[in-house]
């Protein structure tokens, strides 16, 4: 995989958002967004109930990537809230959130972020969540260091994801039960945030 410094010379398809942002009667220089990248959509389906498996364990996470722990806490809840939200709004029910997915999810975020690596799926990821699941997806995104809070980060992965019809027809998939969250971030690299569904 190539390195963070590399990924300025890869052509992504992903979605690419700018924001400025500006307050009245406030001295500090505006703040630009960097770039968002969203890794194109992987879903896993099992058109029959699955025979039983021993689910590969999740890779174990390398050192921790520094970032302070209340915002990483901030974005997962506002990466939840946000998936939920657009589910109600077209009448799907909402994602339950599974503490063993978001082990396998924080796993595949803090891989990528630990060497500032090009954002990719992790292969292995519907081995890895609880077996039983009839159907399985991923969504990963990235975005650099951007003088955003959390929550503004979130936001904009977010928008990203349903502005791309892969990523949207994951978070929109009405079998879905469940979903995983792992975010990572760090000064250096930005942020990394992965979402597993799961169909239970």
């Amino acid at each position: 995989m190539s390195t963070g410094s590399q990924r300025g010379r890869r052509s992504w398809a992903g979605v690419v958002v700018a924001v400025v942002v500006g307050c009245a009667g406030c001295s500090a220089a505006p703040q630009v967004a960097a770039p968002v990248t969203v890794a194109a959509p992987t879903v896993s389906v099992r058109a029959t109930p699955p025979l039983p498996v021993t689910p590969t364990p999740a890779p174990p996470a390398p050192e921790p990537v520094p970032g302070p722990a209340d915002q990483v806490a901030a974005a997962e809840e506002r990466v939840l809230a946000l998936a939920n939200e657009a589910r109600a709004a077209e009448g799907l029910a909402p994602l339950a959130r599974s503490g063993d997915m978001d082990a396998v999810a924080l796993a595949w975020s803090t891989h990528l972020a630990a060497g500032g690596l090009d954002l990719a799926h992790n292969p292995d990821y519907s081995t890895q969540i609880p077996g039983g699941w009839s159907q399985a997806a991923e969504n990963v995104g990235w975005m650099g260091p951007s003088g955003m809070v959390a929550e503004e980060v979130a936001a904009q992965i977010h928008e990203s994801w349903m502005a791309s019809p892969g990523h949207h027809a994951n978070l929109m998939n009405p079998a879905f039960t469940h979903i995983g969250i792992g975010v990572v971030t760090s000064p250096e690299h930005g942020w990394y945030l992965t979402q597993n569904f799961a169909a239970y």
